[in-house]
Parts: structure tokens; sequence; C-alpha cells
């Protein structure tokens, strides 16, 4: 496996320098955000988001979001939108600062 859960400290060491490119990071949401969309109904893709964007917001130790429903219908519009809009974000945020990935320089 080429990046398994658990590395050496030499692999990970190895890795804190290593460089993503932009059109990887669009590809790798992309990916996240189809996985989110097989779900059945339009709450449960909500929770799948809300589950991903949770992982994301940790990482960096950001605050999770918890969903609050109305308890008849559902979520309101307003939760699709920002979930959708933070799916976005979701690798971005884990990613270098953009001076980093687009010179290819090492930043520290």
């Amino acid at each position: 496996m080429k990046y398994p859960m658990y590395m050496s400290p030499e692999d990970s060491e190895k890795l804190e320098y290593e460089i993503i490119s932009d059109d990887l990071i669009i590809y790798l949401t992309r990916v996240l955000q189809k996985s989110t969309e097989e779900a059945e109904t339009s709450e449960e893709r909500l929770i799948r988001q809300n589950r991903l964007v949770n992982k994301s917001r940790m990482l960096v130790g950001q605050a999770v979001h918890i969903l609050d429903s109305d308890g008849i219908e559902g979520y309101m519009p307003i939760e699709y939108a920002w979930h959708d809009a933070e799916m976005a974000l979701v690798l971005r945020r884990l990613a270098p600062p953009p001076i980093c990935r687009t010179s290819m320089r090492i930043c520290k």
C-alpha cells in the first residue's frame, strides 16, 4: 500500500515535504463529493458530507459541525448549502499554503 494508515517515523518525515498539486486536490475532492452523491436520500447525503467535513475540520483543529434536524421536515436548506461549500474545502484546508503548492518550494 502506497500510503498506509500507520507509517514509520522515517516515512512520516519523508511525507512532510511531499508536494500535492492543485489538480490532484481537485480530483480527490470530486471523488469524495461523488461518494456522498451515491446516498439514497438527501438527508443521507448530508450526513455523509457532515462526516467528511468534520474529519477535515478536526484535523486542523476547527470545531465540528453538529447537524440539527428540525424533527419534522429534516434539515433546513441552509444546511445543504453550507455543506456543499464545505465539501470544496475538505482537502484544501489540509493542504499547505498556496505558495508552497504553486512554487514547488519546501515550506516549513
